[in-house]
């Protein structure tokens, strides 16, 4: 049976006798079975719980990151179309 992550609902996992399933939109996307269990000390859900906790955080990190890289080029574009139209300005003696 598959459950979803109750704080996102594009993760779920899947809970087998030897380990757990993770699914990005219904996606199978991550096996992970014994002996590959990250934490043996928790059990299989906890660990499928724990693993979706970090994939979310790494993408929302990455998605801050393009986002950043996104507004210093629009920052650069903006800046570049400013100096150009000065310059034409400057040419046609305004």
């Amino acid at each position: 049976m598959k459950y979803s992550y109750s704080n996102d609902s594009r993760y779920s996992y899947e809970i087998f006798g030897d380990g757990y399933d993770i699914y990005i939109d219904d996606v199978l996307t991550f096996v992970q079975r014994e002996p590959y269990i990250p934490d043996k000390t928790k059990s299989y859900e906890e660990n499928a719980i724990m693993q979706i906790e970090k994939l979310i955080e790494a993408y929302n990190s990455e998605m801050e990151s393009i986002e950043m890289e996104m507004t210093k080029e629009n920052d650069i574009n903006s800046m570049l179309v400013e100096h150009e139209y000065r310059i034409t300005l400057i040419e046609l003696g305004v």
